[in-house]
């Protein structure tokens, strides 16, 4: 959506897609893409977007979510520039709950690249809680370390996005704790941070094995570091990894002495070591064996130190996006975008979508004129490689 033409086509748009069964999801480009004065109609009032989106959506129920590109550029995580505004998560909140005010199903998703999700620029953690998806554009192998874009190299776009669907989701459970360390900027904040919760389990009496899930968001070129500590009844429980879980995630184990039977207190804590500065754990399938734990959302306690949070969490949903047309400093590179990067890509994503690991695919410029007239258009062969992907995709996905 970049013009007032295009809002004025949506409507239409939105009727004629209905008649070939198709759902719409309204795209918008942020700040740093557009110019408050000339982003029609509504600019930068991304609530008035959600608001006048989610009232045409009551007229045509096949809308049925709303994008926001670039998301984590223009977070107020990251440095202001050109003085342009910044996302807040409060911000995020009233434009979703301005959007449902009309049309409750209405999803909001947010446009994340690699580093969004990792490391010191990983914005996912801090805004999960008021999006509903995020939209993840390979862009090659190594974005997660901040390499530049690429539409060259197709290695990664399986094994990356099964690396996202590992944050985006609990291990064995529909929802579970995000321990966040995030630190306000430029305030002081202890050095040795923690956030604890704590609630009540019944267990027999006996020697028994406690097992959670967990796995974090850190970037491997730092050293930030955590403690999960578990504690029942006052006394720690020593745990070691087991074994690894499916997406990233790592099993914990613990034997637990249980003197009586019924009531007894779980006290489960992060601990950061003082070189942390960002890194948030998920904490998933809390049991203890032969007992009953109760689920994150129900009667715990939370305690925290200043720079960190505790949410309870669920599964996001994820939606891979491929691009059918190469960067613009990538022109006069051969191969870049083109028919055989493509069939890669897709061919690694046909089996996420197999496994159910992605919940949808978005081709990006895809050039369907049957010419190439400039060099970003993107190869008309590429046109016959999607449809036969995405035709082999809804066969594997039923």
């Amino acid at each position: 959506m970049i013009s007032q033409r295009a809002w004025d086509d949506l409507p239409g748009f939105a009727v004629e897609a209905k008649a070939h069964g198709v759902d719409v999801v309204v795209y918008l480009v942020p700040p740093t893409e557009s110019n408050s004065s000339t982003y029609r109609p509504f600019g930068w009032d991304y609530e008035r977007w959600g608001r006048e989106i989610g009232a045409l959506a009551k007229r045509h129920p096949n809308i049925q979510g709303w994008a926001i590109d670039d998301f984590g550029a223009n977070t107020d995580y990251r440095p202001v520039k050109d003085g342009l505004r910044r996302f807040t998560q409060d911000d995020v909140r009233r434009w979703r709950d301005a959007s449902r005010s009309h049309a409750p199903w209405l999803k909001l998703y947010a446009v994340m690249y690699g580093q969004d999700f990792y490391g010191r620029t990983a914005t996912l953690a801090r805004f999960r809680t008021v999006l509903d998806g995020v939209i993840y554009p390979f862009a090659g192998p190594d974005q997660m370390r901040h390499a530049p874009q690429n539409t060259i190299d197709a290695h990664g776009a399986g094994s990356t996005t099964r690396d996202i669907r590992g944050l985006t989701e609990c291990a064995g459970s529909q929802r579970c704790w995000q321990l966040r360390v995030d630190p306000p900027m430029r305030t002081s904040v202890p050095a040795a941070r923690e956030a604890t919760v704590r609630g009540h389990i019944q267990a027999p009496a006996g020697r028994r094995l406690l097992q959670l899930a967990v796995r974090d968001d850190r970037d491997a070129r730092y050293s930030d570091e955590y403690d999960i500590v578990v504690r029942i009844d006052g006394r720690p429980v020593a745990l070691k990894p087991v074994r690894d879980l499916s997406r990233g995630w790592k099993q914990l184990e613990g034997p637990v002495e249980v003197n009586t039977s019924g009531d007894h207190e779980l006290e489960l804590s992060i601990k950061t070591r003082l070189t942390t500065r960002v890194v948030t754990a998920l904490v998933s399938d809390v049991r203890v064996q032969g007992g009953v734990v109760p689920p994150p959302d129900e009667a715990w306690r939370y305690e925290t130190t200043p720079g960190v949070a505790v949410d309870v969490v669920g599964k996001l949903d994820l939606v891979f996006m491929a691009y059918a047309s190469r960067f613009g400093m990538e022109k006069a590179l051969p191969g870049a975008a083109d028919a055989a990067y493509l069939t890669d890509v897709l061919g690694q994503v046909h089996e996420v979508v197999r496994t159910r690991e992605v919940d949808g695919v978005v081709i990006y410029r895809l050039n369907v004129t049957g010419r190439r007239e400039v060099p970003l258009m993107g190869d008309p062969a590429n046109v016959e490689v999607v449809a036969k992907a995405l035709r082999a995709m809804r066969s594997a996905a039923g």
